[in-house]
């Protein structure tokens, strides 16, 4: 493949130096664990590699020489799902991938799906305008555990699969979990904001990773989890990668600290929004 470097040089070089960062690496692997890995070149059409697995530094180490992160550009995503024992070993020689298998039946092996509410803008202009729906959306899910993350073109609200209502994962069967969690989805956006994507929703979903850098073709800006609804009045400007980096102090995890809620209170939220419709994914005994 050619090298490709659409971004400025000085953003590259920061690109580079930003992934060169123990701190950064061992932070994306927090959120990289147990789930799948995606890769894709945003200056190239179509040019994306999945089922990519990353568990420790050492992977972190040999996928970054495998996808050639020194002369080419890519962004990090990671599924919403977490798998119970991780995804399947693949090989890097993209001739020998075979997830025909692994695709179909995947969801088999989901421990937890988490729900992501994007709140996805469609220039960096318009960031300023979701801020307000960003936190009444964060305001109505407040006593659930959640994290606000910076997403390069707006904003993601992520609820831990841990605290969403048991439902099955069987995309074939009536009013499974990814229904429920587009109905959540357009009663969300109805309620709340037009900025919100109605479709992060199927099974093989996924989203940013934290830590990791949106590449842009003047800019690159790190996917920068919020530690409160303050740091939203600060301009997306200071989560540019372009700082010296080399003089940055060490990063530390900035997900919202977990709550102690009841049993019943992540559900509430969910009854609330769906009304009478919520019995209709969450039977009576699958509740928790």
């Amino acid at each position: 493949m050619p090298d490709n470097i659409s971004i400025t040089k000085n953003n590259f070089a920061n690109y580079r130096l930003w992934y060169s960062r123990l701190d950064v690496v061992y932070e994306i692997l927090k959120y990289a664990k147990n789930r799948e890995l995606a890769v894709i070149n945003p200056f190239v059409k179509k040019e994306a590699i999945r089922m990519i697995k990353l568990n420790t530094a050492q992977q972190f180490g040999n996928i970054s020489k495998w996808i050639n992160m020194n002369k080419r550009t890519w962004n990090l995503y990671t599924s919403l799902a977490v798998y119970k024992n991780g995804i399947p070993n693949q090989s890097f020689n993209m001739e020998k991938r075979d997830s025909k298998e692994w695709n179909l039946n995947h969801w088999k092996e989901i421990k937890h799906f988490d729900f992501l509410i994007d709140f996805d803008c469609d220039s960096h202009d318009m960031i300023a305008y979701a801020k307000e729906d960003v936190k009444r959306v964060s305001n109505f899910f407040n006593g659930i555990p959640h994290s606000i993350r910076y997403s390069g073109m707006g904003y993601h609200i992520m609820i831990s699969g841990e605290y969403m209502p048991k439902i099955t994962f069987n995309p074939d069967e009536k009013d499974n979990y990814f229904d429920f969690l587009r109905e959540c989805l357009v009663q969300l956006r109805r309620r709340f904001s037009d900025f919100i994507d109605t479709g992060c929703h199927d099974p093989r979903r996924i989203a940013k990773l934290p830590y990791s850098l949106a590449l842009y073709e003047n800019d690159n800006y790190v996917c920068w989890p919020l530690r409160t609804l303050r740091e939203l009045e600060q301009n997306p400007i200071n989560y540019l990668s372009g700082a010296v980096l080399s003089d940055c102090e060490p990063i530390r995890d900035r997900g919202i600290p977990l709550l102690n809620i009841e049993k019943e209170a992540s559900l509430k939220a969910f009854k609330q929004l769906l009304g009478r419709k919520y019995k209709r994914f969450v039977k009576d005994g699958d509740k928790k």
